[in-house]
C-alpha cells in the first residue's frame, strides 16, 4: 500500500500488490522485496477513477512518465485495478462493451501496463442466469480489442469459491468465464478472506 505520489525506489520485483490507499504505505520497501513485478492501482470504477488510479492519473505529467519509466526498467508493471467490491456492473445495468472501451481508453491515456478485472457482483453472480458470466466474457473480449496481448495485462481477481464447479453458482461462475475467454486472461489473483472471529 503505497502513495502513488510518492512511489518507492522501484526495485526487482512474480505476484502482485494493491495500493488501496493514497496516504498509507506500510513496509512498502519490505514488500518490493519480495519480487513483485506487478502493482494494481485501486480502483477504476463506473464512475471513473478513485483511490490510488485517480492519484496516479492526477500525477504531473513529467512525474508520471519518470515513475513510469524508474518502474519499467525494473521490470515492474502498473496496472488498475478496475470495479472492487462497491460496483456491481451487472447489477446496475452497465454496457459490457462501453464499460470496457471506457476503461481501455483510460488505460492507454495514462501509459500503465494493463487492468486487473476485480468483478465483485455477487447478487448478478448468485442469481446463477448466466448474466454475470456473459457479462465479464463481454467485458473481457472488448477490452482485449483495444489492449492486445502481449502488449497489456489483463488479469481477473475473482472470488475464490467462483473458480471451481459449485451448485450455488448454476451458471458456472468463472468455471464458464474461464471457457469463454480464458485464453485471452494473462493470470488470476484469487481473492480470499480471512476473517477473525469474536474471541479467537
Amino acid at each position: 500500500f503505497v502513495d502513488a505520489g510518492v512511489l518507492p525506489p522501484a526495485t526487482s520485483l512474480a505476484v502482485s500488490v494493491a495500493w488501496d490507499s493514497v496516504h498509507r504505505h506500510p513496509e512498502a520497501d519490505r514488500a518490493f522485496q519480495q519480487g513483485w513485478n506487478v502493482v494494481n492501482l485501486s480502483f477504476l470504477t463506473l464512475n471513473g477513477p478513485f483511490d490510488q488510479v485517480a492519484a496516479y492519473a492526477n500525477l504531473p505529467a513529467d512525474q508520471k512518465a519518470a515513475k513510469k519509466a524508474e518502474y519499467a526498467a525494473a521490470g515492474i508493471n502498473i496496472v488498475a485495478s478496475a470495479f472492487g467490491e462497491t460496483d456491481r456492473p451487472t447489477s446496475q445495468g452497465a454496457d459490457p462493451v462501453a464499460t470496457a472501451n471506457t476503461m481501455a481508453q483510460f488505460i492507454i491515456a495514462n501509459q500503465l501496463d494493463g487492468i486487473d478485472v476485480d468483478y465483485e457482483d455477487l447478487d448478478a453472480m448468485n442469481r446463477g442466469d448466466g448474466a454475470a458470466e456473459a457479462w465479464v466474457s463481454t467485458f473481457t473480449q472488448t477490452l482485449r480489442q483495444t489492449l492486445p496481448q502481449g502488449q497489456f495485462i489483463l488479469s481477473h481477481a475473482p472470488l475464490a469459491p467462483w473458480l471451481a464447479p459449485n451448485a450455488q453458482f448454476a451458471a458456472g461462475a468463472y468455471v464458464t468465464i474461464n471457457k469463454n475467454v480464458g485464453s485471452l486472461i494473462d493470470f488470476v489473483s484469487i481473492l480470499m478472506w480471512r476473517i477473525a472471529q469474536s474471541g479467537s
